[in-house]
C-alpha cells in the first residue's frame, strides 16, 4: 500500500528530461513545506540546540562525544552547509530556513546510495524515533529497496530497551514501543539494541539517535535533518560515512510522498540500463 503514490504520480508525469524533473521536484518540496521559510523550528530554537549539543545535551548530542571541543560559530558554519541557513549568530529571530536546492541535493544523493545497495542485494536497516511523522516515508522506502533487489532486515523484535520499551515494526521500520504508543525520541539506545542483534548491516536509514548510534558505529547511515538536529552536521563535518536529507521532521504523513516519488525517479536514473523496475 506505500506504493501507490509512487505509482501514481510515475503514471502520470511521463518521462521527463532532468532539468524538469528537478523542477518540478522543488516546485513539489516546497507545496509540501518541507523546506524553505517557516519551518517547524523557529531561528531561536535553532540556536539553542546548537548550545545545547555543545553542553552535551542527549536531546541534541545524540551520543556525539567531544561536542564541548566545538565552537558555536563552527556548528553554525556545518548547520549551514547541509540546510543553506543564515551563518550569522546575531540573527536570533524570525523562522526557520531550509534551502530547497539543499533538499534535492540530499534527495538525489540519498537515491543513487540506497538504489547501488538494493541492486547489489544489500542489508538496509530501517528505524525512526519520529513515528508520529515518518512511518510512511520510510515504509514508502522499503518498497523500493524491495523493488531494486534489496532486503531490509529486521533485528532484535521484541528485544527490551532499557527501562521500559521493546523493538518492534510497524511494516519495515524499527520502532521503539511499550506495546501502547510509539515514543518520540532522540536517544540513541533503541538503535544500539537493533545494532546488537543484526548479523550485518550494508546500509542504515534513520533519524535522530538512531542516525547517531549508527554512525559512531561506523556504518553508512542516510538521515533526514531536522533544523535543529546539529549532530548530524558535525558528524558530516568530522568525516563520518552519512547522507544528509535537510527536511521539517514534523509534517503530516502524506508530506513525504514527494520524497519517495522522487527517490524512487532518481534511484532509478541511477541504474545501469535494465537494473531495477521502472513503471510506466
Amino acid at each position: 500500500m506505500w506504493m501507490n503514490s509512487v505509482v501514481s504520480w510515475t503514471a502520470e508525469r511521463g518521462e521527463l528530461s532532468l532539468p524538469e524533473l528537478r523542477r518540478r521536484a522543488l516546485a513539489r518540496i516546497a507545496d509540501a513545506r518541507l523546506a524553505g521559510h517557516g519551518t517547524g523550528h523557529a531561528r531561536e530554537i535553532n540556536l539553542h540546540a546548537v548550545q545545547r549539543f555543545i553542553d552535551g545535551d542527549p536531546h541534541c548530542a545524540w551520543n556525539f562525544e567531544d561536542s564541548a571541543a566545538f565552537a558555536f560559530d563552527d556548528v553554525l558554519v556545518m548547520i549551514a552547509s547541509i540546510t543553506g541557513c543564515s551563518v550569522d549568530p546575531a540573527m536570533e529571530a524570525g523562522d526557520g530556513y531550509i534551502s530547497p536546492h539543499k533538499t534535492l541535493d540530499g534527495i538525489e544523493e540519498a537515491a543513487a546510495r540506497i538504489a547501488a545497495v538494493a541492486r547489489g542485494g544489500g542489508r538496509i536497516l530501517l528505524a525512526t524515533g519520529h513515528p508520529g511523522a515518518l512511518l510512511s516515508y520510510y515504509n514508502g522506502i522499503a518498497d523500493l529497496i524491495g523493488l531494486w533487489g534489496g532486503r531490509v532486515i529486521h533485528p532484535a523484535r521484541g528485544d527490551a530497551v532499557p527501562p521500559r520499551y521493546f523493538i518492534d515494526y510497524v511494516g519495515n521500520v524499527a520502532v521503539m514501543t511499550d506495546y501502547a504508543s510509539l515514543p518520540h525520541t532522540h536517544g540513541h539506545e533503541a538503535m544500539d539494541v537493533l545494532l546488537t542483534g543484526a548479523d550485518a548491516i550494508d546500509l542504515v536509514i534513520a533519524d535522530h539517535g538512531y542516525a547517531g548510534a549508527a554512525i559512531k558505529a561506523g556504518l553508512p547511515v542516510i538521515s533526514v535533518m531536522d533544523t535543529n538536529d546539529p549532530a548530524l552536521a558535525v558528524w558530516k563535518y568530522a568525516g563520518a560515512d552519512v547522507t544528509i536529507i535537510p527536511i521539517d521532521d514534523n509534517r503530516p504523513f502524506s508530506a513525504y510522498d514527494p520524497v519517495v516519488d522522487l527517490l524512487r525517479e532518481f534511484g532509478s536514473r541511477s541504474l545501469p540500463p535494465g537494473a531495477g523496475l521502472r513503471l510506466r
